[in-house]
């Protein structure tokens, strides 16, 4: 059964739109998903499924409001797409927890990363490939233009950023 990864965009951060882990892996045990597991409390999902990626996404979309009471964005990627996220990352060199993968639901449009670049300092740098956008937030995320701009950016389609020290741990429990 093929294993796949679900990022949900801005759960339990700060205070808002709170999604217990252990809630989380109910829901998922509720739809019939297989060996789930979360990994630290901002909206990692890891679990078994026949359902396509696209389908999860969907499936998990309309079963968190119904649960938690608000509507949180999903995105589902395969082992496949994290393996390539993080072994093709163009920023690599820099530090893990600064280096950022976005992982959106749709293509990232030319324009959208101009306007990206257009707000990033001298110390940050940001490219995309198909539905993945790669960031050095060299500086960090919380005082980062670039970081702030991604959303606003990006509509109407979304992005939810993992660390690249994030991403390198959920690609070894995908592969656990």
């Amino acid at each position: 059964m093929p294993r796949h990864l679900a990022l949900l965009r801005a759960v339990n951060v700060g205070g808002r739109n709170k999604v217990p882990m252990a809630e989380l892996r109910a829901l998922a045990g509720d739809l019939g998903y297989a060996s789930v597991r979360t990994y630290i409390a901002s909206g990692n999902l890891i679990f078994h499924s026949e359902n396509t990626d696209a389908a999860c996404a969907a499936e998990l979309t309309a079963a968190i409001p119904e649960r938690f009471g608000f509507a949180v964005d999903v995105v589902v990627a395969s082992k496949d797409v994290l393996t390539r996220a993080v072994a093709a990352h163009p920023y690599a060199d820099g530090d893990p927890k600064q280096v950022h993968v976005g992982f959106a639901s749709g293509p990232i449009p030319d324009a959208a990363l101009d306007r990206l670049r257009a707000v990033a300092s001298a110390s940050e740098r940001v490219t995309a490939d198909g539905t993945l956008l790669y960031a050095d937030l060299a500086d960090g995320v919380h005082d980062s233009k670039l970081a702030a701009s991604v959303t606003p950016a990006l509509k109407p389609e979304f992005v939810t950023l993992r660390n690249l020290a994030t991403c390198r741990t959920l690609l070894q429990l995908m592969t656990d």
